[in-house]
């Protein structure tokens, strides 16, 4: 009998390119966000998270790039595994925002925090850019 890969064939992406609020918090998660493509944000939001789906193990690579705020501190990215409960699995506390984690299948949030009171009027978005198997 012949079943197919319902789940990557019917898969529903967050196309972006810009994220949507609210996602201030993992339930509400922009994603699952598609492997290597451009998303954008702006650093006055304090909370950005993102998801992803990874159908097998493998590599994820984290970057955020044209951040504002790389030349003060306060910007933090970190990556979940299914929850937010059981902490971090990886995190990048300054510049440059980049984060490699070889995890299983699964879901994974990624956390975007801007410390929005050194951020004043950033208008311009950071890029994030995920890749993952």
């Amino acid at each position: 009998m012949y079943f197919p890969l319902i789940s990557l064939l019917n898969a529903t992406y967050f196309e972006g390119p810009f994220e949507e609020e609210p996602n201030d918090n993992y339930e509400q998660a922009n994603g699952p966000l598609r492997s290597g493509t451009s998303y954008f944000g702006l650093p006055t939001d304090l909370r950005d998270y993102f998801s992803i789906e990874l159908e097998n193990d493998g590599q994820i690579v984290i970057d955020v790039l044209d951040h504002p705020l790389e030349s003060v501190l306060g910007t933090q990215i970190q990556l979940f595994y299914e929850t937010v409960a059981n902490g971090p699995v990886a995190v990048a506390l300054s510049p440059p925002y980049h984060i490699e984690y070889n995890g299983q299948a699964g879901t994974y949030y990624i956390y975007i925090f801007n410390d929005t009171s050194k951020c004043g009027a950033c208008n311009n978005p950071y890029t994030l850019i995920v890749t993952y198997p």
